[in-house]
């Protein structure tokens, strides 16, 4: 519980908030192994007696370095939860797979970037480039079916197509999962750091810059903002649709991207 937590920073929620954030700014960013070897020398410095010093079972000097490298890739990962699915599912006994994909992260940023990115990895395709695509509002008078998702990545937008039988008449009509986004006021600061480390290392899997690109597509006006509010697939707030419209009308600019990952989307 939250007053059981004796660190100060931990128990303050603006405070956490405000460091958690500092510590995904791309600039702030030091190499993760740094840190994974400074707990490695704060075990190997503990002493054998330990008595009553109240030191935690998990700063013991008898754990071996990869279980001390899976519980701090553990501890780092639910510092940042909120990025993690909104903070949906618990990530306190990740699989072996997955824990070795978390251990190859290069710093924070990265790891946020991990939690982000499609679980299907939808490789993207050089020869598909951005085109102008059509708007929540205009694929919604032709039958597409928003549906929020809570059990998938932020970046993983699925679609399905469903037959209604009514009458002996069949048609169709297209269903678009779509994972839900929490715009709050740290929500450009937090895209405008992913994006720019994707632009540095990942050029070709750019797959949060194609997912705001895509976003930017389905947004125009806040007419498209209300719908997918309505729709419950964007929670907003920031208060005014118009606010959510104009941050995903400009947070592309300058960005530049070879490859669309949703081209068969």
């Amino acid at each position: 519980m939250k007053k059981d937590i004796q660190d100060y920073i931990l128990r303050t929620p603006w405070l956490r908030k405000a460091i958690e954030l500092d510590l995904i700014m791309l600039e702030n960013q030091l190499p993760y192994f740094i840190f994974t070897e400074l707990f490695d020398f704060i075990l190997k410095k503990q002493p054998e007696n330990q008595g009553n010093m109240n030191i935690p079972p998990y700063l013991s000097k008898h754990w071996k370095e990869s279980e001390s490298h899976d519980f701090f890739i553990r501890i780092t990962c639910e510092f940042f939860i909120d990025y993690y699915r909104n903070g949906k599912a618990t990530i306190k006994k990740p699989g072996e797979v997955e824990l070795q994909q978390l251990n190859e992260i290069k710093h924070f940023t990265d790891l946020v970037r991990q939690f982000m990115c499609p679980d299907s990895g939808y490789p993207p395709d050089p020869h598909v480039k951005i085109k102008c695509l059509y708007t929540a509002k205009q694929l919604d008078r032709a039958g597409v079916n928003f549906v929020p998702s809570d059990d998938h990545s932020l970046a993983d937008i699925h679609r399905t197509k469903v037959t209604y039988n009514c009458f002996c008449i069949g048609w169709k009509y297209l269903k678009l999962k779509v994972p839900k986004l929490k715009v709050e006021d740290d929500t450009e600061c937090l895209m405008r750091n992913v994006m720019a480390l994707e632009q540095c290392l990942y050029p070709c899997e750019a797959h949060i810059c194609n997912y705001i690109s895509l976003l930017d597509q389905l947004i125009n006006t806040a007419e498209d903002v209300e719908l997918l509010v309505e729709k419950d697939v964007v929670q907003n707030f920031l208060g005014s649709n118009d606010a959510v419209a104009n941050l995903f009308n400009k947070i592309c600019d300058q960005i530049a991207e070879t490859s669309f990952c949703y081209g068969t989307l």
